[in-house]
């Protein structure tokens, strides 16, 4: 069974033979296939289209779900055969910046680490890390502390001796954001300074 997440589009190659069963079948439009989606059991209105790989007989279908659920694919070819790929559609990944920060009054430092998370599983691609750390009026207190070169796990740190604003009692709200080769993810955490 093939997985999929609702709302990405989803391709599926199969190669076509002629009417021998052995040699490729190179150049047919996508309206030579006959395509049947459905979805639990519901014949689903999503267009499918059908595109060769080059000029080799090699196709994919191509369809977006927009729902999740059960969904079955059947292309049929010019010849008479039958490809079918059975889809599990699930709700997208979840996606999150994640910060732990630590702040040493004794030596006035500032130490953190940043990760991205996705559905609780670690993502080690990932490319730079920056922290941003602002008052509870929205004031930047210095500038973006940044790390280009993450640990074999994927955790980013970041340390700042004299952080400016770092008082006890104070009010501190970070922003992180960490770059991956699939996106640019972003959030926010609050800090209560103890100590």
């Amino acid at each position: 069974m093939i997985t999929a997440v609702v709302g990405e589009l989803l391709r599926i190659h199969f190669p076509v033979f002629e009417e021998d069963g052995l040699t490729p079948s190179p150049g047919l439009p996508d309206s030579a296939f006959v395509k049947t989606l459905v979805r639990d059991t519901v014949a689903s209105v999503v267009p499918v289209t059908v595109t060769e790989v080059g000029s080799t007989g090699r196709y994919f279908a191509a369809f977006t779900p927009d729902q999740i659920g059960r969904w079955y694919l059947d292309v049929q070819t010019p010849f008479d055969d039958v490809f079918g790929a059975d889809v599990l559609v699930t709700e997208p990944l979840s996606t999150r910046v994640v910060g732990s920060f630590a702040y040493d009054p004794t030596t006035n430092t500032l130490d953190g680490n940043i990760w991205l998370e996705r559905d609780g599983l670690l993502i080690t691609a990932v490319t730079s890390a920056t922290a941003s750390f602002y008052n509870a009026a929205g004031v930047l207190l210095f500038p973006p502390l940044v790390d280009l070169i993450p640990d074999a796990q994927g955790f980013f740190r970041v340390t700042k001796p004299s952080p400016l604003g770092f008082s006890q009692g104070a009010e501190i709200y970070a922003v992180m954001t960490i770059v991956s080769p699939s996106g640019t993810f972003t959030s926010s955490k609050g800090i209560q300074v103890v100590g």
